[in-house]
Order: structure tokens, then C-alpha cells, then sequence
């Protein structure tokens, strides 16, 4: 998770409006990583079928 906030840091230094789109484990990170940090979107997918490339929406837009 050290490296989400390496990236995260960089990333709002640069830009004034920031989004979250993660798939899956790496919404599960993003989630307890990001979980103070106010993003202008957020949208999470997580499976409900072990699908190769395929993430089935359940999560919505916060």
C-alpha cells in the first residue's frame, strides 16, 4: 500500500481534480489505502464470478 501513497502523493501535487477507478484486489487496496483521501469520483468494481478480465459491476459511483 506504500507504493499507492507514493503515486497518490505525486498525483495530487499535479493535478487539481482527482478520480479512483480501481478493479477487483486493486479496489480492495484502494479502499484501506485511500480510505481519508477525497477524490472528485470514486468507483469501485468487484467480482462476483472469478472471470479472466472481466469485473462485474457492483460497486457505484461515491
Amino acid at each position: 500500500m506504500h507504493d499507492l501513497n507514493v503515486i497518490a502523493n505525486y498525483v495530487f501535487e499535479k493535478w487539481k481534480h482527482v478520480s479512483s477507478f480501481a478493479c477487483s484486489l486493486g479496489a480492495y487496496f484502494s479502499l484501506n489505502t485511500y480510505v481519508d483521501t477525497n477524490f472528485d469520483k470514486r468507483r469501485l468494481l468487484f467480482e462476483e464470478k472469478q472471470h479472466l478480465g472481466d469485473c462485474k459491476l457492483t460497486g457505484r459511483f461515491a
